[in-house]
């Protein structure tokens, strides 16, 4: 494993385990996919802190309007926000998978983190297979 969860000002995070490269694959996951019905009832609890904009079983993966949701089954739910991320995510929406990769060189010790796009409306769509 390239990672550790481990527990900073944030709360949970997830830090390199060791020198990751740019590009290398740091985790996959899979995923639980939820719909739009299932997802209204998960943003009113705890849960909506975890869970990821995912298409719905009729919306089309490229586009910029998800109504469903992911729960991520593995330590992908714990990378904190940064507006520096040092990875992304990308999703095989078919496979019920998601990656994270690095962005740029990650150093022994350091946080690993992504950006959520809070601040874009239009939210950024990452990778599809």
């Amino acid at each position: 494993m390239k990672y550790f969860v481990g527990k900073n000002d944030k709360g949970f995070a997830v830090f390199a385990d060791c020198s990751i490269l740019a590009g290398d694959l740091i985790m996959s996951c899979p995923v639980v996919a939820l719909d739009k019905q299932q997802t209204v009832i998960v943003r009113q609890t705890l849960l909506d802190n975890y869970i990821f904009d995912w298409p719905n079983y009729n919306e089309n993966p490229d586009s910029l309007e998800w109504t469903g949701s992911a729960v991520v089954l593995g330590d992908g739910s714990l990378i904190n926000h940064s507006d520096e991320p040092n990875c992304e995510w990308n999703i095989d929406y078919l496979g019920r998978m998601m990656f994270f990769r690095a962005l740029k060189n990650i150093r022994f010790g350091a946080e690993i983190t992504f950006n959520y796009n809070w601040a874009n409306k239009k939210k950024k769509r990452l990778g599809f297979k």
